[in-house]
């Protein structure tokens, strides 16, 4: 199994009480994964990187952890404050 990193810029969005996540999922080399699966928590919304890694998606302002997963990959698991 590989690993993978991720990296991510948050936006707030006022008038919609959500949040804007950004940014990219790369091997521990840098090469960005294609078709990794993100998964907002609680709320469960998902979306997935583009064939460079990168990844764009709105939030509740509830969610505070984000699951990260890819085949041949361990899951990442990553919780923040807003």
């Amino acid at each position: 199994m590989g690993l993978m990193l991720l990296t991510f810029f948050i936006s707030n969005v006022y008038a919609q009480d959500s949040k804007i996540i950004t940014g990219k999922i790369q091997t521990t080399t840098g090469s960005g994964i294609a078709g990794a699966v993100l998964r907002a928590l609680p709320s469960k919304k998902t979306t997935q990187t583009d064939n460079e890694g990168n990844f764009s998606f709105s939030i509740s302002s509830t969610d505070k952890t984000i699951e990260v997963s890819s085949l041949g990959f361990l899951s990442k698991i990553q919780t923040f404050l807003l």
